[in-house]
């Protein structure tokens, strides 16, 4: 038996949400979960792609995700007007370059808006008038240290910092809440004015944040 259906008119369609597209490492385990949670709003639609990405986090694999970002924004569905699209890789903007990470996803969405976490978190910063900070990230140090440049080279002030130093992300996936919070602590006795944390699902999911401020 055939059922007769009907569809939503083109326009309809189009204009019914703020459609946001996410390009997800391979290795990632937690974003998708993450942004679930914090858009979890009737009138935005919010899709994933991925984009292949080494097991451990190191400037030669984070580098290798340029030429395969295209690729990834292509998997996004096709003939969709995205508002923006987002690389989803503090860490891989920063090695890449976060200009880089834009000219490659304009290759094929020419005129959508694109971020990533690193523009993002200073951007957030600049709007907040905080200058000096605090730092935590779950990375190597060769890596860390290129994030720590950037942020000073943008005019920011990193008064501390503390780092895990790992470089697996399925490691990073499983870090605690209460290590987390324990490296927070530890980090805000410098104390920095605003601390800016680099991690984890934690950040979106679970506990509560100490009494100073915490940008996550």
């Amino acid at each position: 038996m055939h059922l007769p259906f009907e569809t939503e008119s083109e326009d309809s369609f189009r204009a019914a949400a703020t459609r946001l597209g996410l390009i997800v490492l391979q290795s990632d385990e937690v974003i998708e979960g993450e942004f679930r949670r914090l858009l979890d709003l009737e009138d935005v639609s919010l899709l994933h792609s991925r984009v292949p990405s080494g097991r451990e986090v190191t400037p030669e694999t984070l580098a290798l995700m340029e030429a395969e970002l295209p690729a990834a924004v292509r998997l996004l569905p096709p003939g969709l007007p995205f508002d923006a699209v987002a690389y989803a890789c503090t860490s891989g903007a920063t090695v890449i370059g976060e200009a880089r990470v834009a000219a490659a996803i304009h290759e094929v969405l020419p005129c959508v808006a694109v971020s990533n976490p690193l523009s993002a978190a200073k951007a957030a910063l600049r709007a907040l008038g905080l200058r000096r900070i605090g730092f935590v990230t779950p990375y190597v140090a060769v890596v860390s240290g290129a994030m720590r440049d950037n942020l000073t080279g943008d005019g920011f002030e990193i008064a501390a910092f503390g780092s895990f130093e790992v470089a697996e992300d399925g490691v990073v996936a499983r870090m605690t809440p209460a290590c987390i919070l324990a490296a927070i602590r530890r980090v805000q006795t410098c104390p920095p004015t605003w601390l800016l944390v680099k991690v984890i699902r934690w950040v979106v999911t679970k506990g509560t944040v100490p009494d100073s401020g915490v940008m996550m």
